[in-house]
C-alpha cells in the first residue's frame, strides 16, 4: 500500500498536462461551435 502511495505523485505530475490538453480542446471546440453558429445565423 505504501508503494502505491509513493507512485501516485509521479502519476499526478502528468495530470496538469492532460488537464491543459482537455481545456485547450474544449476551448477550441467552443470557438469552432460559436463561429459555426454565427456563420449560420
Amino acid at each position: 500500500m505504501f508503494d502505491e502511495e509513493h507512485d501516485t505523485p509521479r502519476r499526478f505530475q502528468d495530470l496538469p498536462m492532460l488537464k491543459w490538453a482537455i481545456l485547450f480542446c474544449a476551448l477550441f471546440w467552443a470557438a469552432l461551435w460559436m463561429a459555426l453558429v454565427r456563420f449560420v445565423l
